[in-house]
């Protein structure tokens, strides 16, 4: 007769814990923990988009004229808005 093997002990669950942040960035993400909350819907967009806090200086975004930064509008799906583009190349 085969003998059967008692079973393996099971291995202990890897803890779920995030690694740890960069300094810098844990206390940035304090901040926008305030005012963001972590489940973001379609209808928290537009107000996202309203608030200065979230907004980024066109300077910022051509990062001093290394790259050319242009707004475009493309027609939405029909019955809705058109939709607003925000197209980032390196200049050259």
């Amino acid at each position: 007769m085969a003998k059967i093997a008692p079973p393996e002990p099971e291995e202990p669950p890897i803890p779920r814990t995030h690694p740890p942040l960069d300094p810098e960035l844990a206390a940035v993400l304090a901040v926008v923990h305030d005012h963001l909350s972590p489940t973001i819907t379609a209808e928290d967009i537009e107000d996202l988009r309203a608030n200065p806090m979230f907004a980024v200086p066109d300077e910022a975004l051509t990062r001093n004229g290394t790259v050319h930064l242009q707004n475009l509008s493309v027609p939405g799906p029909p019955g809705a808005p058109d939709i607003s583009l925000l197209v980032l190349k390196p200049v050259g």
